[in-house]
């Protein structure tokens, strides 16, 4: 039963976007020891996870629970001004907002504090 929610807060987050324009993206850096991934439509939408957690057997991930704060680098982002949302995604719950003036190239990203695992939600404003 704690899979059904989990999948309402998957399904959410993605419909939030038009994700039939978006692409892997792998130009960022996030630190060492998390689980990172990353899809964009280029300087206009962009979706991101983090994951603390190891790998066990080969097979599966178990995460870490702890207090994090981390940072991450997009590292190729056109200039504009963007609207970050950072997302617990047990609960879809938006945990910090904040509109980003970005003048191009390197973005970095701190996040806010977090548990085990984060989303982010970031759309280029007009």
């Amino acid at each position: 039963t704690g899979i059904v929610p989990q999948k309402k807060v998957l399904r959410d987050f993605l419909t939030s976007f038009d994700f039939v324009r978006m692409s892997r993206l792998t130009d960022f850096s996030a630190p060492s020891g998390t689980v990172a991934s990353a899809m964009a439509e280029n300087g206009k939408q962009y979706a991101l996870y983090i994951f603390h957690g190891q790998l066990k057997n080969g097979c599966f991930w178990v995460g870490t629970s702890g207090n994090y704060e981390d940072q991450i680098t997009l590292n190729t982002i056109p200039a504009g001004t963007y609207r970050l949302e950072w997302i617990d995604p047990a609960t879809g719950v938006v945990k910090h907002t904040e509109n980003r003036k970005h003048a191009g190239a390197k973005l970095v990203l701190k996040t806010p504090a977090y548990s085990m695992d984060l989303a982010l939600r970031m759309r280029r404003t007009l």
